[in-house]
């Protein structure tokens, strides 16, 4: 029975490693990327929708 909650202790410490290792990673590779260009941060009438109360009467 020790023997078994010992393999079970390492297997989560091992997964509980993988994903601090992965989500490390994937922080790293999220800053070494350059950053998007604006035109993908919001579609092309993104702030005309947020501003105008009424955008399909505003936009004809």
């Amino acid at each position: 029975m020790i023997e078994s909650l010992k393999k079970r202790i390492v297997r989560r410490g091992s997964l509980a490693f993988s994903l601090t290792a992965l989500l490390a990673q994937n922080i790293f590779y999220s800053w070494a990327a350059p950053p998007p260009s604006p035109e993908d941060w919001l579609p092309e009438d993104a702030l005309a929708i947020i501003t105008l109360p009424n955008y399909e009467a505003a936009k004809e």
